[in-house]
């Protein structure tokens, strides 16, 4: 009975099942708790460092702003202009980057464990054929919706 669905199973997995089902990395994830997490580590992050990350932003543009002369009269080369505005930037955004990184990978862990799995990653060349793609431009029901 292959047009059985998934609904219609009467058994629970055995271990085994789930154990290789986890070992070719296919777990249940919510894409949502992740992100709840990031945007509320976010928005805490926000809540108690705005005031210094508004202060830091306005002095970097400052910076900026004053340099413009000295470069435009020669003082300054270009290329150490932008390398020194892009790193005081950069050491900016750089804590809030880390700390959403590291709540994003900590959510994933929590959720699933660590799964080492290479096989998602893998191509499979029976979903890329250009036959069946070529079919679905040029179907009965594209045409008609045109």
């Amino acid at each position: 009975m292959a047009d059985e669905s998934f609904q219609d199973k009467t058994e629970q997995a055995t271990p085994k099942k789930k154990d290789d089902a986890r070992e070719k990395g296919q777990v249940a994830k919510s894409r949502e708790i992740p992100s709840v997490a990031v945007l509320a580590a976010g928005t805490i992050y926000m809540y108690f460092n705005a005031g210094s990350l508004t202060r830091k932003l306005g002095e970097n543009i400052k910076q900026t702003f004053v340099s413009i002369p000295q470069m435009a009269a020669g003082d300054i080369g270009s290329d150490a202009f932008l390398s020194e505005t892009l790193l005081n930037f950069l050491v900016l955004i750089l804590p809030i980057m880390i700390v959403l990184a590291i709540v994003s990978l900590v959510a994933n862990l929590l959720q699933t464990g660590f799964v080492a799995s290479v096989e998602p990653l893998t191509p499979n060349l029976s979903k890329i054929d250009p036959i069946k793609g070529l079919g679905k431009i040029i179907s009965k029901r594209t045409w008609r919706n045109c």
